[in-house]
């Protein structure tokens, strides 16, 4: 691995001129972050997801540029038990042991990074162009899709898992940009949306941007997959595209200011119908219900659904605040509205949501059949030899390697 910085480093010094880490993390023993493709006769590929687990340790991977980027990630590229996060360590948390991802471990710095992934995924092709045409004028048709700002300037590309394997007519894509400065996940979440809602038209309908990975936790997978009983029809996987600049000088969009519509970091969100219909209880109309319970209630109902992991507390903030600036307000004064659609407020709301109804999203379905019992093949063993291999297996899962 490369060497680490400290944590002061990631936390409360900030870095260098143009310089920035990404958070590795790496799978316990018997954990990978790369996808398997099982070659089968005569029948399509399997293809095998990712099996992560909950628990990782950290190093903070140092970069400096669009080339150290390309050099960090060329690395990460052969190694199928790590991953990356926009996240830095929380202050305080104790980076020698296995820690679980999650935002109460892991956020980013509220500077933002200089680095970003933009992640195109199942993108249908234009007629006439394919991967098999060559991997850079699929790129460059990629980043065309792109702001101004991005064409002339140097990227790194990385293909997904499934590319060679799957429909030719479909890509998903990782480019990597650098920009000229910091940029906070919210900023670059609120670029994007507005992007994809002005453009998709171009593409099909289908947002071109997907915006879950400006997020402090959300796994960028970099390790290539593994290929079992058949070559990778792509041995070459990474990239580095030079280009007359190497910094992208993101040009953000102004925040809507209109208060009857909502905003567009609401099109990364997908509530759940209890979550949208006491949105739409927020206000003074006949069957509203004011303003401070209804978003309590919008809070409790969406962590509930998604969990603490799946909430993105700015996109969630942005939410309810445009529905709240939007809502009836004939029987309040306009000082309480605006307190009510404050950070403060709504932060707080979604804060203790997360607090007692933050755990593991009841929405993820469990891979236990219905009917058929669980069946364990390990032979019954005595206590004292189940104590002993337990004791084996936790030191296993907590070892460095």
């Amino acid at each position: 691995m490369a060497p680490t910085i400290s944590d002061a480093d990631v936390g409360g010094v900030p870095f260098a001129p143009h310089s920035d880490a990404l958070t590795v993390l790496k799978c316990a023993p018997g954990f990978f972050a790369s996808k398997q493709i099982i070659a089968r006769d005569g029948e399509e590929p399997e293809i095998r997801g990712f099996n992560a687990g909950m628990w990782f340790q950290q190093h903070q991977w140092p970069v400096s540029n669009i080339v150290g980027l390309w050099s960090a990630l060329t690395a990460l590229e052969t190694m199928p038990n790590c991953l990356v996060i926009r996240g830095a360590p929380a202050q305080g948390l104790d980076c020698s042991r296995a820690q679980r991802r999650n935002k109460a471990n892991y956020r980013t710095p509220a500077r933002g990074r200089l680095w970003g992934l933009i992640d195109v995924d199942k993108l249908r092709l234009p007629d006439g162009l394919r991967l098999s045409d060559g991997v850079e004028l699929v790129c460059e048709y990629l980043v065309t899709l792109l702001p101004p700002e991005f064409h002339q300037a140097s990227y790194l590309w990385q293909l997904s898992s499934s590319v060679g394997v799957s429909d030719p007519s479909v890509v998903s894509m990782h480019l990597w940009f650098w920009f000229d400065r910091p940029i906070p996940d919210a900023d670059l979440k609120y670029w994007a949306n507005t992007w994809n809602r002005t453009n998709a038209d171009g593409v099909g309908g289908k947002p071109i941007i997907d915006t879950h990975l400006f997020n402090d936790v959300q796994a960028h997978f970099t390790a290539a997959p593994r290929f079992v009983g058949m070559a990778d029809p792509f041995p070459f996987r990474c990239g580095l595209v030079r280009k007359a600049v190497d910094e992208v000088a993101l040009r953000l969009p102004a925040r809507s200011t209109q208060s009857k519509s909502r905003p567009l970091a609401d099109t990364s969100l997908q509530g759940s119908r209890g979550f949208e219909a006491i949105l739409a209880e927020i206000g003074d109309h006949p069957n509203g219900g004011g303003f401070h319970t209804p978003i309590i209630r919008a809070a409790a109902s969406y962590v509930a659904t998604h969990g603490r992991e799946d909430t993105d507390v700015e996109a969630l903030y942005q939410v309810i605040r445009d529905r709240v600036l939007a809502a009836d307000r004939s029987k309040h004064d306009e000082a309480h509205v605006l307190a009510m659609a404050g950070r403060e407020h709504i932060v707080r709301a979604i804060e203790e949501a997360l607090v007692k109804y933050g755990g593991p999203s009841p929405q993820r379905k469990s891979r236990r059949l219905e009917g058929i019992p669980p069946h364990f093949a390990s032979a019954p063993v005595s206590a004292a030899i189940a104590k002993e291999n337990l004791r084996e297996v936790v030191h296993a899962f907590f070892r460095v390697r």
